[in-house]
């Protein structure tokens, strides 16, 4: 009798509910110079809505900072998802462009596809202006992943806790707080080997960068030697 009183005793104090055990939140705090690795953000698999996922956990904004992003904000205007000149482990990455008209801050972002990928990106800086892109990629470091300037990074794996394009087909989904807040879907047939594929600056729009026919391989030569326009506008298609 006194060990399950002491013991639900010693749960009130803690504050925890003594039928739920003491709950540890598996997200990370926001990053305050010392950021994150990348692995350790992602989801434990499941897909993009599945059990694992984190969510966003880190200090809302007050009413004068940027805001959280909401469906219509971001849209996934560029992909790199077969490089040629390196690895895609390394070479992989994601564009997207906030056409909110606001700032706005993406700590949480998630990216995702239907089956069981699910990555948390990290940040240096997450707030993203007006107008203004993000690249993220699978590898920081330019000197390893084909000449680009990334922005925040993920934990590349295909097996669930990471990221990855499949180059025969797949879904890039751009989610937050568990909401889907953009997709892409592409085929094998458009991905081309040491391309990007990019949207066409007339297709600007989350139902634009729905429709294949505005889509396609870009041609800006990268540092690196594959070609693509990372943080740049993109070639008409």
């Amino acid at each position: 009798m006194c060990y399950t009183f002491c013991m639900h005793m010693l749960l009130l104090l803690l504050g925890c509910n003594p039928d739920q055990g003491i709950f540890v939140h598996p997200y990370p705090g926001r990053d305050t110079g010392d950021q994150a690795d990348s692995g350790g953000n992602g989801a434990s698999g499941g897909g993009y809505i599945g059990d694992g996922y984190p969510g966003n956990n880190g200090p809302s904004s007050d009413d004068d900072g940027p805001r959280s992003p909401s469906p219509g904000d971001l849209l996934i205007s560029e992909m790199m998802i077969n490089p040629a000149s390196v690895y895609d482990e390394y070479g992989e990455w994601v564009e997207v462009v906030n056409i909110s008209g606001e700032d706005l801050d993406l700590y949480g972002l998630v990216l995702a596809d239907e089956g069981v990928d699910s990555g948390v990106v990290s940040f240096s800086s997450s707030i993203l202006g007006p107008g203004d892109v993000m690249v993220f990629c699978a590898e920081q470091s330019a000197s390893s992943n084909g000449g680009v300037s990334c922005q925040g990074d993920y934990l590349y794996q295909s097996f669930g806790g990471g990221f990855a394009m499949s180059n025969g087909g797949d879904e890039v989904i751009l989610g937050f707080d568990s909401v889907v807040l953009d997709v892409v879907r592409y085929s094998g047939s458009q991905v081309v080997s040491g391309q990007s594929l990019g949207l066409d600056p007339d297709c600007m729009s989350t139902s634009g960068n729905d429709s294949s026919n505005c889509w396609c391989p870009q041609y800006d030569a990268m540092s690196g030697g594959d070609q693509g326009s990372p943080g740049k506008s993109n070639d008409g298609c």
